[in-house]
């Protein structure tokens, strides 16, 4: 997308990445995706969710967040009780522990 809130084209993503002198590939390996997919939303796939959804985002083809964890996203809202994931590791933590002991 650009500063002014329009999304591009592939072509125009394409233009850009020729502008600036770097290829599909050599974006894709830098931002941690598969070539193949970044080659295959260029090329008209359309990003609906998941990896090829962020890939789009980041690239300016389409509105949207590029999460990085999506159970957050779409997590309840669970802020009344914050010490309830820590209640559930340090449970497992004491189960894990005790596992191989012998009673005495």
């Amino acid at each position: 997308m650009t500063k002014d809130g329009t999304q591009l084209t592939p072509e125009e993503v394409k233009a850009e990445f020729n502008r600036h002198g770097v290829t599909i590939a050599e974006w894709a390996r830098v931002n941690g995706y598969p070539p193949q997919l970044v080659y295959r939303i260029l090329n008209g796939v359309e990003p609906k969710r998941g990896l090829s959804h962020k890939i789009a985002v980041q690239l300016g083809l389409k509105q949207g967040v590029a999460s990085t964890n999506s159970e957050t996203l779409f997590a309840p809202d669970n802020s009344t009780d914050t010490n309830n994931k820590s209640k559930t590791r340090a449970r497992s933590r004491t189960k894990q522990s005790t596992k191989g002991r012998k009673d005495r």
